[in-house]
């Protein structure tokens, strides 16, 4: 049991604290800068899937009126699936200042839409996002500048959570989300990315490929392009802005589907956790992606060693310690649903809330559950 019990531990340190470890030696030591060029204007569509977005669709098209980017150079999609809340209408009054709307009948889902409105787009770069991302004015000017280099397919932009911050899940959220744009950071100078951010990313037109919509649309495209030679890179300096969630149902319900749309991709494609066939991408893959998604099982094993240990009257400090991480998170649970800053107890709350959502995303793949549609984070909109 004493095995069982520290090889979990090790697992679940590995996945949260030595790969971030280990990429940012790497990146110290084999550093691969971009050739970004200010002056590369090429032409740009952006691709907005929407949904039934009345509650911010207008905000959102006000903000991409903002780009500071040549407007002659510039295409602004919004890819409507069958929206039934006036999404249209209000995209429609928008037309003569530039943007255009394209309505995809019956309702099929973001990918379905991704596939459908990529091929149509006329700019060299298609630039994909959410409805609820707001740019920074500069943000595609700083996307499109690393495309100057030839060896650059894929560009994610720096997503900054905004607001609830006091709140459990806003502010693990936004904790968490600082850690994946630092290992993005040096996986880009290292090498890639280990796939792209859907939330606001850009890709060369001529590079996509449609994909299975019951699949993860930005974690393929963006490893397809690489599996065509071509560098997934992150620019922190492209920025965009999102309000945090501030339900705990909406950050489950994301993160459960992420976990298993992701894995089901893999399975399909399993080359890219082949090292002899993807490189360092696929134990990056391995790393920052799947053993991150087993520490729910990690934790059930080193539970159930502890407290055999424990039983035993050894190891009795570290199953109190584990005792006081659940107690502090079902705190953080019960702030969180009264409405009320969480304080400290924010962090173990939110860890509990992506284990249990992981686990779920696992059970939901081996049972075969496909979400081509999905219902999306109301919190996160108003």
């Amino acid at each position: 049991m004493e095995v069982l019990l520290w090889a979990s531990l090790c697992l679940i340190l590995y996945g949260y604290l030595g790969y971030p470890i280990l990429i940012s030696i790497i990146y110290k030591i084999s550093s691969h800068p971009i050739k970004k060029d200010p002056a590369f204007l090429p032409t740009v569509s952006v691709i907005i899937p929407a949904h039934n977005e009345v509650k911010i669709i207008e905000k959102k098209l006000n903000n991409a009126l903002e780009i500071d980017y040549p407007k002659d150079r510039l295409e602004i999609i919004v890819a409507s699936d069958a929206s039934t809340d006036g999404t249209d209408e209000i995209v429609k009054g928008y037309e003569d200042r530039g943007i255009s709307i394209i309505r995809l009948e019956p309702r099929g889902g973001k990918n379905r839409a991704v596939n459908a409105v990529v091929p149509q787009a006329k700019g060299e770069i298609a630039v994909l996002c959410d409805a609820n991302i707001m740019f920074d004015p500069l943000a595609i000017r700083n996307l499109v500048r690393n495309f100057a280099d030839p060896v650059v397919g894929c560009v994610c932009g720096r997503k900054i959570y905004q607001d609830n911050e006091a709140m459990a899940t806003g502010k693990g959220e936004g904790l968490y989300w600082r850690l994946e744009e630092y290992l993005k950071r040096c996986e880009s100078a290292a090498g890639s990315v280990t796939g792209a951010d859907g939330s606001m990313y850009a890709i060369r037109r001529e590079l996509f490929v449609p994909f299975d919509i019951a699949l993860m649309d930005d974690f393929l495209i963006s490893l397809n392009i690489f599996q065509k030679g071509y560098r997934i890179v992150s620019e922190p300096e492209a920025r965009a802005f999102e309000k945090a969630t501030t339900l705990a149902s909406d950050e489950f319900r994301r993160k459960n589907r992420i976990v298993a749309t992701t894995i089901r991709s893999l399975t399909r494609y399993p080359h890219f956790l082949n090292p002899f066939r993807s490189g360092r991408m696929a134990w990056q893959i391995w790393s920052h992606k799947i053993c991150r998604w087993l520490v729910p099982f990690f934790l059930f094993t080193s539970a159930v060693a502890l407290v055999s240990l424990a039983i035993q009257g050894r190891y009795v400090w570290m199953a109190t310690a584990a005792a006081l991480l659940l107690l502090a998170g079902g705190i953080g649970g019960l702030l969180q649903r009264a409405g009320k800053p969480s304080g400290g107890f924010s962090l173990p709350f939110y860890f509990l809330l992506v284990n249990a959502a992981a686990m779920v995303g696992w059970v939901k793949y081996l049972v075969g559950k496909v979400e081509t549609t999905w219902k999306k984070p109301e919190s996160s909109r108003v």
